[in-house]
């Protein structure tokens, strides 16, 4: 069985956004720091930390855990409100063969408490090879931090304002491959050779051949050029039209944006513009945010 590894490239991308109100005096800003795998920085007063442990071996199987501790730190001076997302894809020789982004509804709601497909472990079948059909494959293992809850849109609030200098409680432990991971439809060839060097398949339905002709093929005992069969052998082969998770990479992406603690700057650049949105968004993850 081949093995996942577990890619450590680096991207992150920050960007800075400051909106003044024409005729008036507030400005507010605003920052998106994106982080895949690895990943430390800190920018205009905020900073993603992703503390990542690595497989011993490099490879991640199925059931393996990885540390993967995620916390926003505000290096600031004035309080910000912070919310994240996750989005993950699977990589095979440089191409994504499967992506789920932080708000795609679940194939099959399988879990009780989640909608989303990145939340939700499900396999259609994990041992057919396809994955089209499939929810997420890795469990993530959330800290226990209660200030920490999923919306409805499917972000990741934290509830309290984080003053200068403090950081948000860990939100994520740890990633762990399920167990069950699907790693491809392997096919069995039955193979025989009359010389142990060259090796002829053949249908054990139609039986075991016991004499070949030079071209590999069954023939009678009395044929010209016929020869005993002394080897036999069985190899299991990875179908290429239906590998699963088999030689690829994952990518978790994390994504945090803070904002001021500005309830008209949160309306504007979270909820389109909507302090009714926004005050049901408070409502439902129970935020204590100060303005």
């Amino acid at each position: 069985m081949k093995q996942v590894g577990s890619k450590k490239k680096l991207m992150a991308i920050a960007t800075f956004l400051v909106i003044t109100l024409i005729g008036g005096s507030l400005a507010y800003w605003s920052q998106e720091l994106s982080v895949e795998n690895q990943f430390n920085t800190g920018k205009y007063g905020s900073e993603l930390i992703e503390d990542i442990t690595q497989c011993d071996d490099g490879d991640w199987e199925p059931g393996g855990t990885v540390n993967k501790k995620v916390k926003v730190s505000n290096t600031g001076n004035y309080d910000i409100i912070v919310r994240v997302k996750l989005d993950e894809e699977w990589v095979r020789n440089n191409g994504v063969i499967k992506s789920i982004n932080f708000n795609d509804l679940a194939s099959v709601n399988h879990s009780s408490n989640s909608g989303y497909a990145i939340y939700d472990i499900y396999q259609e079948d994990p041992s057919d090879g396809y994955i089209a059909n499939d929810n997420s494959v890795v469990w993530k293992n959330f800290a226990t931090s209660s200030n920490w809850v999923r919306g409805s849109d499917g972000w990741y609030y934290y509830k309290g304002n984080v003053y200068p200098s403090t950081s948000t409680d860990l939100l994520l432990n740890s990633l762990t491959l399920d167990k069950n991971t699907d790693m491809g439809y392997y096919a069995t060839n039955y193979l025989c050779s009359t010389d142990g060097s060259t090796w002829y398949s053949y249908d054990p339905n139609n039986g075991t051949p016991k004499y070949l002709d030079g071209s590999g093929n069954p023939v009678a005992k009395d044929d010209p050029g016929a020869a005993p069969v002394t080897n036999l052998k069985t190899e299991n082969v990875l179908d290429q039209n239906r590998p699963g998770y088999s030689s690829a990479d994952y990518r978790l992406t994390v994504t945090a944006q803070t904002i001021q603690a500005n309830r008209e700057a949160i309306a504007t650049e979270w909820f389109n513009g909507s302090t009714s949105t926004l005050d049901s968004m408070i409502s439902e993850i129970g935020a204590s945010w100060v303005f």
